[in-house]
């Protein structure tokens, strides 16, 4: 698992101008950060096995109207899982479909008012091992998908968390991976980056630099991956963003991610 996050982390954020999409992802709990924080990036680099494919199963859940109608065929989930290895190619993951749609015809549940309503459904409908995907319309809770990391969400061991998406976002190519990367226990890039310059991650990736400027720390903040820039800022902002003065690290570095 430590070498797949590694290879993950390279690959999954080449994601364009979809890097700040609407994601309601939370931060991860502090497990997951201690997790990342505890592998040796050079180590696995160099004994990564090329060949090493894991092949993830997948259940899909799908939210219908009361009268069975859906907003998108099986056949548009099964192009978007398409996509979704494509990406996930240079990984080494592949996706795959292990048991038939399940589906629930219930405009309560098509178009939920509040996140709690699918959670409910995760946490007595999950099927265990596989990775679980709830479809349903997100358009009222402003979002397009959330994940839960590793070991958190709803359900219990074997059949604890998963994902939710919105079906307005599944045609786009990057939401999906987006999710998944979090599934699979990646952060955000600006997770505790933005609110406290403290603890924010910070521009340089020099771990030798000299007083009074502070050391590169990118394997300690932020999403604990250095090949990510350091990010700015958690709210949504377009494909090209101008840093201003407020805009920087401990050092007075700007930010400037790569959108």
């Amino acid at each position: 698992m430590k070498k797949i996050l590694l290879a993950i982390a390279f690959s999954l954020y080449a994601v364009t101008c979809f890097a700040q999409e609407v994601c309601g992802t939370e931060d991860p709990p502090q497990h997951v950060y201690d997790f990342l924080e505890s592998l040796d990036f050079e180590m696995l680099k160099t004994s990564r096995r090329n060949d090493t494919i894991l092949n993830v199963p997948i259940q899909l859940h799908m939210m219908r109207s009361s009268t069975g109608t859906s907003p998108l065929s099986p056949a548009d989930i099964f192009a978007a899982i398409c996509t979704m290895n494509e990406r996930y190619t240079n990984a080494k993951i592949n996706f795959y479909i292990k048991h038939a749609p399940l589906y629930y015809d219930s405009n309560h549940l098509l178009n939920p008012s509040a996140s709690s309503v699918i959670n409910t459904l995760m946490g007595n409908a999950n099927v265990p091992y596989v990775m679980n995907i709830y479809f349903a319309n997100l358009g009222s809770l402003g979002l397009n998908g959330y994940a839960y990391y590793p070991n958190s969400g709803p359900g219990s061991n074997v059949r604890q968390g998963g994902l939710v998406m919105s079906y307005s976002a599944v045609m786009n190519g990057a939401t999906l991976s987006h999710e998944t990367g979090h599934y699979l226990s990646l952060p955000h890039p600006f997770n505790q980056t933005s609110n406290n310059k403290l603890m924010g991650e910070r521009v340089t990736r020099d771990f030798n630099e000299i007083s009074p400027r502070q050391p590169a720390n990118c394997y300690q903040a932020g999403d604990r991956f250095c090949d990510t820039q350091a990010d700015f800022k958690g709210s949504r902002w377009g494909c090209i963003h101008t840093p201003t003065a407020s805009d920087t690290d401990l050092n007075g570095d700007f930010f400037r991610p790569d959108s």
